[in-house]
């Protein structure tokens, strides 16, 4: 069941740089919310016209800004990840939108034990994708913009 992910949620770009919540327009274009009311945060530090490819992750934190899991895309060989980041026995999973559809999604609910879920994809180059988080029990992020 989803609700509202009550907390805060860290987007890092391809270049490291963290971002926070002045910049919501700049993420939300196609995709839908996963649910009602999803946290809002992001921004782009590159510019879109000399970028080939663009990797994005997502870090979803509850509202004790506990880290509970994270999302990552990885341009080069089209790669998602969900990592479960919590001994709680709650998972999370990442979702990959691209095409007007949501394509693409893997789940972790390993808790902190070594290793993520990871999906092998074949998205075509230079193809806009989005990525949420959703932890089981709490809600899902917003979709944020990365590019195959």
């Amino acid at each position: 069941m989803r609700g509202k992910l009550r907390g805060m949620v860290v987007v890092t770009l391809f270049t490291g740089t963290l971002v926070g919540a002045g910049q919501a327009a700049l993420a939300q274009a196609d995709p839908p919310p996963l649910d009602d009311s999803p946290i809002a945060s992001s921004s782009t530090s590159d510019d879109p016209e000399t970028l080939a490819s663009r990797d994005v992750s997502v870090y979803a934190y509850d509202s004790a800004n506990q880290l509970r899991g994270s999302g990552h895309f990885t341009a080069h060989g089209e790669h998602l990840y969900a990592c479960d980041e919590r001994s709680d026995g709650s998972g999370v999973t990442a979702y990959l939108y691209w095409d007007g559809a949501t394509r693409a999604s893997v789940g972790d609910s390993n808790g902190a034990a070594s290793g993520c879920g990871h999906r092998n994809l074949s998205i075509a180059e230079n193809t806009t994708v989005w990525l949420a988080v959703c932890a089981e029990g709490l809600g899902c992020t917003d979709w944020y913009r990365g590019e195959a």
